[in-house]
């Protein structure tokens, strides 16, 4: 069995795994357990802490990514560079975190006081996801994929859970969940650690011999344009709960976190995908081979948008009995989901697009595309959250997707004669419209929102798995999954 196959089982299951999980968390345990402002806390803290530990690699993740394949000998010295520059780099973005604060905290004072109060726990959990993302970037570049993934899809969830049960049976108390929260991100760190201080291919031992000047021009520069392009990609991500914790309330980005959630589940699958495909991208790019990444970028879309439409149709089918599961005070989130998953299936079938651009000999066309994406991002949440609210700034979230997939697709055509669209796209979309729609107007009542949507579900299974052989739409799947083996790199 070819690696990206076997890998690719393993990520698969992983990811519906992590799934899963993320699932019982976030819809059938936080909104009982947990006020709608703490759950709106863990979301800007830990949104936060991604795009603090972005900006403190000083883009070493994506130099990781775009320079080991050509420092694979043990004993260089990249390794330690790259976590010399980091943990300067972490330093500095800490400082400008404290000085910064007397500024954020009047914006967030009235209505997110709790985010004020626990400001300061950035620090720490930043500095976790900043070395556990450099460790996560040299085992991808050796494809250890499937422990990765295993680390922060599935252990990381079982872990919160965990914390989550201990609050629920009122062992500790919020405050001391969070403690839990900091303590799970440094196990994972350290978890990490352990294949990499085992590697052969890496070591940390200082190579001076590594610094020169020419060599660390070329790298700094790419660094550089990496972080701003990789800082204003989690902005993105960002925005939306940032901004409506300044206009509306904690408790609003709170309502919105689930929603968020169940709009995003469906991009869990595409990233078990990409994690295998962007080192081979990388190492096309190095080899100046165009087609496997046309190849690539193809193969990769189209299956992320296969089973993306799938998980937001089903995910659509019963979002009113997910709701009547869920606490009154969720309700308004229903709409939310829709605009989001919408907003990431569009993303999805970009395929590996911001990848590509990423790794080329053009990276620093993908800033300027994201620099775009963050003005898309903030005029359209202020135009619309204080009109529309919570549905606003799923809306802009869509929207913003839409704009700069259209402009960095039409880039890479333009530049390089890429696209990923067939005309299997249309045949997959209507294969899975026709299994949904019937499902979704059918009338299931049986007094539980739960066996509704299980019974629901089932059905769609049925009549998608009589229509994908009706339609042999399986063999075009099954095609593409040869194709995307295929372009591993031998």
């Amino acid at each position: 069995m070819s690696q990206i196959k076997e890998q690719g089982i393993w990520n698969t299951l992983l990811s519906y795994f992590g799934v899963g999980i993320g699932v019982l968390n976030l819809i059938f345990l936080y909104p009982f357990f947990f006020e709608t402002d703490e759950i709106g806390l863990i979301r800007i803290l830990t949104s936060i802490s991604i795009l603090y530990a972005q900006v403190a690699s000083v883009g070493f993740n994506s130099v990781i990514i775009r320079f080991f394949p050509h420092f694979r000998n043990r004993n260089n010295g990249f390794p330690f560079a790259v976590l010399l520059f980091s943990t300067i780099g972490f330093l500095l973005t800490t400082v400008l975190l404290l000085l910064l604060r007397p500024v954020i905290e009047p914006i967030y004072i009235e209505n997110s006081q709790l985010f004020v109060e626990y400001y300061t726990w950035l620090i720490p959990l930043s500095l976790f996801v900043l070395f556990c993302n450099i460790g996560e970037s040299f085992l991808l570049m050796q494809y250890r994929t499937v422990f990765t993934l295993f680390i922060k899809e599935v252990l990381l969830r079982l872990l919160t859970l965990a914390g989550i049960l201990t609050v629920a049976f009122d062992y500790i108390n919020f405050e001391q969940f969070l403690v839990w929260f900091l303590v799970i991100h440094a196990l994972t760190l350290l978890i990490i650690s352990v294949p990499l201080y085992r590697s052969a291919a890496i070591s940390f031992v200082p190579d001076f011999t590594f610094f020169k000047p020419r060599r660390l021009k070329l790298i700094l520069r790419y660094g550089f344009v990496s972080l701003l392009t990789g800082a204003t990609a989690y902005f993105i991500q960002l925005i939306d709960s940032l901004m409506i914790g300044a206009y509306l309330d904690l408790d609003q980005v709170g309502v919105y976190t689930i929603a968020f959630f169940m709009g995003s589940v469906i991009a869990m699958p595409a990233r078990g995908i990409s994690r295998i495909a962007v080192p081979m991208v990388a190492n096309a790019w190095k080899r100046k081979r165009p087609d496997r990444i046309q190849s690539l970028y193809k193969n990769t879309s189209f299956l992320q948008y296969t089973f993306g439409l799938l998980f937001l149709a089903g995910i659509l089918a019963n979002i009113e009995d997910v709701f009547d599961f869920l606490p009154e005070a969720f309700a308004a989130g229903s709409v939310v989901v829709l605009w989001i998953g919408i907003g990431n299936l569009i993303d999805m079938t970009g395929g590996l697009n911001s990848f590509i651009l990423n790794t080329s000999p053009k990276y620093d066309r993908d800033l300027y595309f994201n620099l775009f994406f963050v003005v898309l991002c903030i005029i359209t949440n202020i135009l619309l959250i204080p009109v529309y609210g919570l549905m606003g700034a799923a809306i802009a979230s869509a929207s913003s997707y839409l704009g700069v997939n259209l402009v960095r697709g039409s880039y890479l055509w333009y530049v390089y004669r890429m696209q990923p669209f067939s005309l299997s796209y249309i045949r997959t979309t209507l294969v899975i419209l026709a299994s949904v729609v019937p499902a979704t107007y059918l009338t299931i009542e049986t007094g539980n929102p739960i066996l509704n949507i299980i019974i629901r579900s089932i059905i769609i299974l049925v009549l998608l798995t009589i229509i994908v052989m009706v339609t042999r739409t399986h063999i075009v799947v099954k095609h593409t999954l040869d194709e995307l083996r295929n372009s591993e790199d031998t």
